[in-house]
């Protein structure tokens, strides 16, 4: 028990400072440091509200003002933030790190844990950007904004299978990044960030309903924004899916790692 300990805290340690290498590494060098967090997604809401808030004027059911669309476009752009912070890096993050390839002992498993944890903290970010912005517009503040992170759960552990598939698949395969991007950039599209799910034709909406990204950004607006119900059966079937994901995803990891010292 006293072995079991030691090693469960010496791995609790490795993830922590990979962790905060990760994220502190970004900023490394820069004059701004760690405000560039915060100035990104700044920067995105300015061009949002400029762009959306003052020229197109665009209208969303249930929404009055561009300032709403706004609102509701930043809420739905946060879980591609995610995605594109975690599966967008994925099949670097071995070749990237080829100095702890050959460390025996070195649980590579973890590194696109790190990866994508660091994405959720980057999106949690934007997120608390975004609900200022909100109370800022609606002056109200609903409790219901402390559910996010269970929300975006499901997303997590798709993020988190395709992570560990894909980032064996970029250590042999050094092409699947370019493969990937333009895939990841699709599903901004392939997903109700830009329009509602009202206004997509029946014979798409199912293929969009697939896309891990459509759940938590449905299920946020309609819990924050339009006073709609939770959905626990949805919720447990995307949990599921994404659970089942991970698993597959770790287990094709660890069948394939063994080869990664011979092709770095």
């Amino acid at each position: 028990m006293a072995i079991s300990g030691l090693v469960q805290s010496q791995s609790f340690f490795l993830f922590d400072e990979l962790l905060r290498r990760d994220i502190s590494q970004r900023y490394r060098g820069s004059l701004g440091g760690f405000a560039w967090a915060l100035a990104q997604p700044l920067f995105m809401l300015a061009i949002y509200t400029v762009v959306f808030g003052y020229i197109f004027k665009p209208r969303w059911p249930g929404m009055q003002t561009g300032w709403d669309y706004v609102v509701v476009l930043f809420l739905g752009k946060i879980p591609y933030i995610f995605t594109q912070e975690s599966i967008g890096r994925a099949p670097v993050l071995i070749v990237s790190h080829a100095n702890y390839v050959k460390r025996l002992r070195f649980p590579l498993a973890m590194l696109p844990l790190v990866a994508v944890v660091s994405a959720f903290f980057y999106a949690m970010v934007a997120y608390l950007i975004w609900l200022a912005f909100y109370v800022a517009i609606r002056h109200e503040f609903s409790p219901l904004v402390f559910v996010a992170p269970f929300i975006y759960l499901p997303l997590g552990l798709f993020a988190l299978g395709g992570t560990w598939f894909l980032a064996s698949m970029g250590t042999y395969f050094r092409d699947t990044l370019q493969i990937v991007q333009p895939i990841v950039f699709a599903l901004m599209f392939l997903s109700p960030i830009f329009y509602p799910m009202s206004g997509v034709p029946p014979q798409l909406a199912a293929l969009i309903r697939l896309n891990p990204l459509t759940y938590p950004i449905e299920e946020m607006r309609g819990l924050l924004l339009f006073g709609e119900p939770f959905h626990p059966q949805l919720y447990a079937l995307q949990l599921g899916a994404g659970l089942v994901c991970a698993v597959l995803g770790y287990l094709w990891f660890q069948r394939t790692r063994r080869g990664f010292a011979d092709v770095i």
